[in-house]
């Protein structure tokens, strides 16, 4: 059971991770500059793990069935996407992404036809040809090492979601966000670094160094 779930975890990050370079690759294209994208600020998008594990799952009876994976993976993700743009505006009240400002055909700016088109597409690619050679590459680790990765891997992301969501409070503070059409990934990344960069400044400066031992040796 644990080596199953430590395989599933590293499925997660393999996606993720590739889901971020492609997105971060697309978007540096798109928009002519680097792009730093996804919404905590290790190299990895959440949404791509979740989403290739959704479709590995729900397309496994059907997998040699091109047709079939494709449109599976398309409304599978394109739901998974709709999902996670409504939780991630309810938490912080911020859209990373809205398509309405942007020309697409869109429902409500949280989803679009470019972005189901293209998540049926990568769907088909990875079922049918990238997770065979990943299942390999998993296999030739050890079973011990896969469970040791797996925790670490966990640990890092943990943090980085506390870290990421208390930088994300901070930066509301400093931008008004509603002002801000389109994708708004790369604002808010910036404006998360710059609340990090701050926070360890002040941590490590020698004024707030003294004020800690003052009260630490308050009687």
């Amino acid at each position: 059971m644990l080596d199953t779930i430590a395989t599933l975890v590293l499925y997660f990050f393999i996606y993720s991770f590739l889901g971020w370079v492609a997105e971060m690759v697309f978007c540096t294209i798109t928009y002519k500059k680097p792009q730093t994208r996804g919404v905590l600020f290790g190299p990895y998008c959440p949404i791509y793990g979740f989403g290739a594990l959704l479709v590995l799952s729900i397309t496994a009876p059907i997998k040699d069935n091109v047709i079939l994976v494709f449109l599976l993976a398309s409304l599978s993700c394109t739901i998974l996407e709709y999902m996670t743009s409504l939780i991630l505006e309810k938490l912080f009240n911020i859209r990373w992404w809205d398509y309405s400002k942007s020309g697409k055909i869109n429902y409500k700016g949280r989803i679009c036809v470019r972005s189901s088109l293209a998540f049926g597409f990568f769907g088909v690619v990875v079922v049918q040809w990238f997770q065979p050679l990943v299942v390999g590459v998993i296999n030739l680790v050890p079973t011990a090492a896969q469970f040791i990765i797996a925790i670490v891997l966990l640990l890092i992301i943990t943090i980085d979601i506390i870290v990421s969501a208390l930088a994300t409070l901070g930066a509301k503070k400093q931008l008004n966000f509603s002002k801000i059409a389109g994708d708004q990934t790369a604002v808010i990344k910036k404006a998360c670094k710059d609340v990090v960069k701050k926070t360890i400044k002040k941590i490590g400066s020698p004024r707030h160094r003294s004020n800690s031992k003052s009260r630490n040796h308050k009687p």
